[in-house]
């Protein structure tokens, strides 16, 4: 099971950006981030079905985007 995984998301030479993290065990997505190097931005939760049901992501849309990722 492990430590959450997570994706950078930042421009490069940028100081502020996003991560999001994925938990597998309770199929949570954490996503926070940073302004100038120090100034944090709250954290939120949302689970992984919330996610894809919220932005209209369907099973298979999943399916053809992992198809292709092979």
């Amino acid at each position: 099971m492990g430590s959450p995984r997570e994706i950078r998301l930042e421009h490069p030479g940028s100081s502020s950006g996003i991560v999001v993290e994925f938990t597998r065990r309770s199929q949570r997505l954490c996503v926070y981030g940073w302004y100038d190097n120090c100034v944090g931005i709250e954290s939120t939760t949302i689970s992984l079905a919330d996610f894809l049901t919220d932005l209209g992501i369907t099973a298979a849309m999943c399916e053809k985007a992992l198809k292709g990722a092979e």
